[in-house]
Parts: structure tokens; sequence; C-alpha cells
């Protein structure tokens, strides 16, 4: 998003370490100086093999993460974790 507009066509360009995104013309009158503070990106990268779904809820502004068919993440799915194991989850 910049500013309170959603931008929906862009390309995601991996240049080395860096990633670019590059947006459709007819956002680009976004691009100003007074916007620079206003513009937040979300990248979401998945792995067909996983079968994790990520879904934006337009009614509470949110992504949910869930498993393929159910409406939560099932984490046993993808991982065993014992009584007293610590894994660390980005998102």
């Amino acid at each position: 998003t910049i500013g309170n507009y959603s931008v929906t066509e862009f390309d995601i360009i991996l240049d080395g370490t860096s990633i670019l995104l590059k947006i459709d013309e007819k956002y680009r009158y976004l691009l100003s100086p007074l916007n620079t503070d206003k513009i937040k990106a979300q990248l979401y990268e998945s792995l067909e093999s996983y079968n994790i779904v990520l879904e934006y809820n337009n009614t509470d502004n949110t992504w949910e993460l869930k498993s393929s068919g159910l409406d939560y993440l099932d984490i046993s799915q993808y991982l065993t974790l014992t009584e007293g194991d610590n894994f660390l989850f980005w998102f």
C-alpha cells in the first residue's frame, strides 16, 4: 500500500540480495515525498508442496495463515514438537 491506496499490479525483481518492487505506471502518481513514510509492503513466499495457504481477511484487515482445507494452521503437520521444545516463527 501507498498511503491509503492498494497497489495490486507490480513486478517483483530479485537483484542479488535485494528485492525490488516495480509498480505499474498507473500507481506512479503515488510516489511522492509526501508518501515516503506511508509505503508498506508484505512479501509471502510459499512452497506449494507444504500446502500452506495465506489469505487476506478484508473484514479484519489481517493475513490468516492456514493449513490446506482447514480454518487454522496446524503446525503439527509440518514439524514435530514435544514438551520443552522451542521454535522460531517469523511472519
